[in-house]
Parts: C-alpha cells; sequence; structure tokens
C-alpha cells in the first residue's frame, strides 16, 4: 500500500483495497500511507490533483460511506484536501447529494462557503 501511495498507482491502491489490505496500518514511526500524504503541508491550500482526490472522489461518487468514516477518522485533515480545480469532497458530496457524507465534513469543520477556481460554493453543486 506504501509503495502505491508514494507512486501514485491508483490503480493499485484499490486492488489492495478490495482484497482488505489497510491504508491505516502504520509502519515503525506510526505513519500510515494516507496520514504521511496528508503531512505535505497545508493541504487545504494545495490545489492539486493527486491519488488522495481522485481516490476521496471515487469513495463519494459511489457514496462509501463507512470507508469515508474510516478514513477520515484516522486522517481527518483528509476532509479539507482540494483538486486542481479547486474542489474538494464537499463540493462532491453536495454534486453528488450524498447528504450522510456532506453531514461527517460538517462535523469536520469543512466549510460549505469555500470557492472553487470558478467561484463555485459546494452549495451552488447541491444535487436536485
Amino acid at each position: 500500500m506504501w509503495w502505491a501511495h508514494e507512486y501514485g498507482r491508483h490503480d493499485i491502491v484499490m486492488l489492495l483495497r478490495d482484497v482488505g489490505v489497510s491504508e491505516n496500518h502504520v509502519d515503525r514511526n506510526g505513519m500510515a500511507p494516507l496520514k504521511k500524504e496528508s503531512n505535505k503541508g497545508n493541504i487545504g491550500d494545495r490545489w492539486e490533483d493527486t491519488e488522495v482526490t481522485s481516490m476521496l472522489w471515487n469513495i463519494i461518487n459511489e457514496n462509501r460511506v463507512e470507508q469515508f468514516k474510516e478514513i477520515t477518522a484516522s486522517t481527518p485533515e483528509l476532509a479539507f484536501v482540494r483538486s486542481g480545480d479547486g474542489r474538494g469532497p464537499m463540493w462532491w458530496a453536495h454534486e453528488y447529494g450524498r447528504d450522510e457524507i456532506i453531514e461527517i465534513l460538517r462535523e469536520l469543520g469543512v466549510s460549505e462557503n469555500f470557492k472553487d477556481k470558478f467561484g463555485a460554493t459546494p452549495l451552488n453543486l447541491k444535487s436536485v
């Protein structure tokens, strides 16, 4: 799992996850693959398409609430990631009408008032 995260191999991450490999397994320094990714600076200030943003988009798109809970429970700062267009989990949850995930994000303190590069807030994407 470490290698797959380090080299941006989302396909391998998904395969490993499907067979039960945990992304929360820590190394001797107490770091897990997702935690290491989140320690690369102020995560909400970096707008970039990464394996983590792709993974979170997939989880939200497929409405995998329990997996989203597990990831944000172990690494809450991942709730604040932003992709290259400035959108992140709150935008995607609103776009796909994922009310349970929206509530988790609110509890973690993710704002619905931030704007993406087009000036849209998550509330602008609210699924009808």
